[in-house]
């Protein structure tokens, strides 16, 4: 029985990304032990060499600085600008190169690495750090990537403007972790579309085919938040109200621009239609009585419950586990035509009765398929509850952390 290691470094809680990720295996886990995959958060604990400890450090650099220069002088103007001159010359510093050898876990040296047979990694830098292990550790290195885009793009987005100058020595560090992986496993093929848009990786993953092995993600039967009975009548929202859902970041990228602008002309259209919106980001809400903004929320399974469609207008797509958490609640969804949303384009059509998809860049074809929900709910209730039961009959049968477990056991038996 070949044993693996999962490299979590991060936080596990129910979210998005690599911690939602992991969380819903791990936890699942607890209810249903297997002696073949370990958590590398049960076995080690926070070592100090983490970015803040990093961040700490830049700034007693910048004091030690400040301490040198005389008081009648220290808020000068070419003192100041020179300060923040070292200050972003130290944060660069930080993000394109120090970040890849931080040290942000502390290994028990009770710890042989060498009695696993595989180490997977879910965060691109964490692989990066490791490669002074390389010549210490004898078994396979396997990589996930969780981001919607290159782990480059994804983290430049949230970086200043001058720092994308320097994309090019990220995306040569994220290219070479590809290049260091044994093997690369996605959760499904279509998820390395948006990968695959810039060349250069495009070109390594179609010469490195042979890495490639694919697992569709799971998660838990039942959300671990405590469901919390919501009510939506204090936006004077009733059962006879058609409710559309959008749970994610405001970003150009996850299409929240896309919602807000097929929304102005439905919300003209129809009087008991409204938009359930949770998350934050960089654009700005419709301001309308209809458009309602949750912010962050930490019991979505509750607002979940409550949609009639929900609408993922992603411009890329990985495999969003929001996705899932839909299928799970049996809510009719509208998915991108892109990326991971295809692959469930694979299962029969009677499976996806559910599941509508639409082109992000045409707003017509959008507002059309909702338009045809609302009446259907109105005019076919019966029919509309069919889709409701579909979705979730797909979910229990395919996308439950059981069916994840057992074939990744399976797909790594049988690798070397």
């Amino acid at each position: 029985m070949k044993k693996i290691l999962i490299w979590d470094t991060m936080e596990l809680k129910d979210t998005g990304g690599p911690s939602g990720y992991l969380f819903n295996i791990h936890e699942y886990l607890k209810e249903v032990p297997n002696s073949q995959i370990f958590f590398l958060s049960d076995l080690t604990r926070p070592s100090k060499g983490n970015k803040q400890h990093f961040d700490v450090k830049k700034k007693s650099l910048l004091n030690f600085f400040c301490q040198l220069i005389p008081r009648s002088v220290k808020n000068a103007a070419p003192i100041l600008v020179l300060k923040k001159i070292i200050d972003n010359i130290l944060y660069l510093h930080l993000i394109l190169w120090k970040q890849f050898q931080i040290n942000t876990i502390k290994i028990s040296s009770s710890i042989n690495l060498n009695e696993f047979d595989f180490i997977h990694f879910h965060f691109i830098p964490d692989l990066l750090r490791f490669k002074k292990n390389f010549s210490y550790y004898k078994g396979k290195k396997i990589l996930t990537s969780h981001c919607p885009c290159p782990w480059t793009d994804e983290t430049l987005s949230h970086e200043k403007k001058w720092v994308k100058f320097f994309r090019p020595i990220m995306i040569h560090h994220e290219i070479n972790c590809y290049k260091y992986a044994d093997y690369l496993m996605f959760p499904c093929k279509e998820a390395r579309e948006p990968y695959e848009k810039e060349p250069r990786i495009k070109r390594l993953f179609h010469t490195n085919e042979f890495k490639f092995f694919y697992i569709p993600t799971g998660i838990l039967k039942s959300p671990k938040q405590v469901f919390q009975t919501v009510s939506l009548d204090k936006w004077g929202i009733g059962e006879n109200d058609f409710v559309i859902g959008f749970f994610g970041r405001h970003e150009v990228i996850k299409g929240y621009d896309i919602l807000k602008d097929i929304a102005k002309d439905l919300l003209k259209q129809f009087d008991n239609l409204f938009f359930l919106c949770a998350g934050t980001g960089d654009i700005k809400p419709l301001q309308h009585s209809h458009w309602i903004e949750l912010g962050f929320i930490s019991n979505v399974q509750s607002y979940i419950s409550k949609c009639d469609l929900y609408i993922q207008s992603n411009r890329q797509t990985y495999f969003d586990l929001i996705t899932l958490e839909l299928l799970r609640a049996g809510v009719i969804t509208l998915l991108s035509d892109n990326g991971g949303n295809r692959f469930f384009k694979s299962f029969p059509s009677k499976d996806t009765i559910g599941i509508s998809f639409f082109s992000p860049y045409d707003k017509t074809s959008i507002a059309k398929q909702v338009k045809s929900f609302i009446e259907e709910k109105n005019k076919h209730p019966d029919l509309h509850k069919q889709r409701k039961k579909a979705n979730q009959l797909l979910f229990f049968n395919n996308f439950s952390v059981n069916h994840f477990i057992t074939k990744y056991t399976t797909a790594l038996q049988s690798m070397s």
